[in-house]
C-alpha cells in the first residue's frame, strides 16, 4: 500500500494563528497537537484542521510545508480560506445569471448542430427528414437567440 503524505494547516482556537506541518496520518497528528504531545503547539491548544493537501511523496509534502510557511504561502492560505476565516457564506451566482449562461451554451450547441445538419442536408438534398430537421434547427436557433438577447438586457 502506497503511503501518502499530508501537508496540513491547523488553526488554534486560542489565538486563531496557524500551524503548518506534514504527516502520514492527519487524525493521529491532530490528536498529538491537541493532547499537548507537540512541544511547539502545546500552549496554543486546541486546534482544528482548516486546510490540507495530499502529496504522493515526502519531498513534495516538505516542499509544500515550506511554501505554506513562507509569506506567499500564508497569503495563499488566507485567500483560499477567506470565506471560512471571515464567516462569510460563499455567494452563489444569481439565478438569472445561471439561466443566461445555460441559454448561451444551448445557443452555441444549437449553432454547431445546425452547421452539421446543413452539411448533411447539402449531401442528401432530397431527404425530406433532413430538410424538416434543418427547418426545426433553424427555428430553435432563432428562439434561443431571441431568449439570449432578451435575457442579457
Amino acid at each position: 500500500m502506497k503511503v501518502n503524505f499530508i501537508t496540513y494547516v491547523l488553526q488554534s482556537r486560542l489565538d486563531n494563528n496557524f500551524y503548518v506541518g506534514y504527516t502520514t496520518n492527519l487524525k493521529k497528528r491532530l490528536d498529538e497537537h491537541n493532547s499537548g504531545r507537540v512541544k511547539s503547539t502545546t500552549t496554543r491548544r486546541p486546534f482544528e484542521v482548516v486546510y490540507f493537501e495530499v502529496c504522493y511523496n515526502q519531498n513534495d509534502a516538505l516542499h509544500r510545508e515550506k511554501y505554506l510557511k513562507s509569506s506567499y504561502g500564508k497569503r495563499y492560505i488566507k485567500n483560499r480560506l477567506k470565506h471560512y476565516l471571515t464567516g462569510e457564506k460563499h455567494m452563489e451566482p444569481p439565478q438569472n445569471l445561471i439561466f443566461v449562461n445555460k441559454i448561451k451554451f444551448s445557443l452555441k450547441e444549437m449553432r454547431e448542430s445546425n452547421y452539421w445538419i446543413r452539411i448533411i442536408t447539402e449531401i442528401n438534398k432530397r431527404d425530406d427528414e433532413l430538410n424538416f430537421l434543418l427547418k426545426e434547427s433553424n427555428e430553435l436557433k432563432k428562439i434561443l437567440g431571441a431568449i439570449s438577447t432578451k435575457a442579457t438586457k
